[in-house]
């Protein structure tokens, strides 16, 4: 049965990101009161100096390939590889951190997903040398990234966690589901709209899964636990302002993937705290 344990009371903090962020004390990575939790492994944020990427992040495109959204998309990423030529030379296993500024003419919690940032980034830098993704998105003019060898750390105590597993291909509406009936049965309940969110998901997975591909039907099943959106399997990610990804792989676990969620109300700092340099309110 999915279990979840106690969740800190989280408080904004002064950022010194290039985009000013919404922060909480300490990163909400994951743990629990049973042992479930003890076998996903934890990581830092990266030790590196952030970098001012050249052109603003573009989302994930599934538009053709001559389409304007896909030709700035391969823009940007190729930009943004020039950027982290440097970090690229760090030995692998890697952890990325992205901070998207965005202009005040957007609605910062509605669309501009994060994961939908790192997706791209994260598959041209090589998805499989990546143990951990981590974002941030907040109004600002620049945007920056780094990356850098995974050094893992110890598990922050007491964050509200669910438990889930699935057993169905990640590509299917059956793994959506079960992830949802999961949430359903175990309480989760979600903040009113206009909340800004700062959520954490585990993964375990055995090598043959691309765990990159989890991350986007993971996050369309979450609405019990950040709000459920105008249409089905379309939540209301976009409240979303800190976001951390997690892999562990275990050979043992077949096709089944065990998935750690948990997802807390933040504050935003006032737009006079506003600072430049940094890397986002996800401190290690």
């Amino acid at each position: 049965m999915p279990t979840t344990s106690p969740m800190p009371r989280l408080l904004p903090t002064r950022s010194s990101s290039a985009a000013w962020s919404y922060a909480s004390r300490a990163v909400p990575m994951i743990t629990g009161a049973d042992r479930r939790s003890a076998r996903h492994r934890f990581y830092a944020a990266p030790a590196t100096t952030p970098v001012e990427l050249s052109l603003p992040p573009r989302l994930e495109s599934w538009d053709a390939k001559s389409h304007p959204a896909q030709l700035g998309l391969t823009d940007f990423l190729d930009h943004a590889e020039l950027d982290l030529s440097a970090h690229l030379r760090a030995e692998p296993p890697w952890t990325l951190e992205l901070a998207v500024g965005l202009p005040t003419t957007v609605p910062l919690l509605d669309h501009h997903d994060l994961d939908n940032y790192l997706y791209p980034l994260a598959r041209r830098l090589g998805g499989r040398r990546l143990v951990a993704a981590r974002a941030t998105k907040a109004f600002g003019p620049r945007s920056t990234a780094r990356l850098d060898t995974a050094r893992p750390s110890p598990p922050p105590d007491h964050l509200s966690v669910h438990h889930l597993r699935t057993t169905a291909s990640a590509q299917t509406t059956a793994y959506k589901r079960q992830i949802h009936t999961q949430l359903v049965a175990a309480g989760a309940s979600c903040p009113p709209p206009g909340t800004a969110l700062s959520a954490v998901i585990g993964f375990r997975h055995s090598p043959r899964r691309n765990w990159l591909g989890l991350w986007k039907p993971t996050l369309d099943a979450l609405g019990p636990l950040i709000g459920e959106g105008s249409r089905p399997w379309s939540p209301r990610d976009g409240a979303i302002v800190e976001l951390v990804l997690t892999s562990t792989v275990d050979p043992a676990l077949g096709w089944d993937v065990e998935i750690c969620a948990a997802a807390v109300p933040i504050r935003p700092t006032r737009p006079s705290d506003r600072r430049a340099g940094g890397s986002g309110g996800l401190s290690g």
